[in-house]
């Protein structure tokens, strides 16, 4: 795993910490006041921690996953429909489509592994069958 990559899942957990010890302290503030009404609130609380907690497992998961398969992240600037679109592919726990991160477990992603500038690619895409030229690899 790059260290960029690790850098990125340890300062997401260190911020998911962060927030599940606001809301613990949150919960502890709704347990003193004891109001009846609420307790709506506190469970909201409860649930809300353990998603974060969730998420961190699967990060932590992540992590050790990665630390053995020595997973590299990539970039590729591909050509598809007249377009140029800039690719990262990254770790599941950092995916964001709208920035170009895609996870590594995407269906263009696998279709990209192994590839060099000047292939083409043909991806199935819920829109159907795309072709994207390999422009640049890096």
């Amino acid at each position: 795993m790059d260290k960029q990559s690790k850098e990125k899942i340890l300062s997401k957990i260190k911020y998911l910490k962060e927030k599940i010890s606001e809301i613990i302290k949150l919960i502890e503030q709704e347990r003193l006041e004891n109001n009846s009404e609420d307790r709506v609130i506190l469970q909201h609380l409860e649930d809300k921690k353990e998603l974060l907690t969730k998420k961190i497992d699967s990060l932590q998961e992540n992590l050790a996953q990665l630390d053995e398969s020595d997973f590299q992240q990539k970039s590729f600037t591909l050509k598809h429909k007249g377009r140029k679109k800039e690719f990262t592919i990254v770790l599941p726990s950092l995916t964001n489509p709208g920035k170009g991160y895609i996870s590594m477990n995407s269906p263009l992603a696998q279709a990209l592994d192994g590839k060099q500038k000047g292939e083409k690619i043909k991806v199935t895409t819920p829109f159907g069958e795309q072709e994207f030229l390999i422009l640049e690899s890096r």
